[in-house]
């Protein structure tokens, strides 16, 4: 059986990227990988947002990157 993965561009963060989260509050990307609570129990990869001095984890399409306008 073929199996791909699929991630859409704006669905791609970097370290440092300012993003805004589903609900609303304002954070930057600090890392990714497994959940910071639950690694054992949950296989899924999250990105690890750092909002008001805690680090908390979402899913890409949870997330909207904030872009400089210039």
């Amino acid at each position: 059986m073929y199996s791909e993965n699929f991630i859409l561009n704006h669905l791609r963060f970097s370290l440092g990227d300012l993003v805004q989260t589903v609900n609303g509050n304002y954070g930057i990307v600090v890392g990714f990988g497994k959940h910071l609570k639950y690694p054992a129990s949950d296989k899924t990869d999250y990105y690890h947002i750092l909002i008001d001095g805690d680090v908390s984890c979402y899913l890409a399409f949870s997330l909207k990157k904030i872009t400089k306008n210039t």
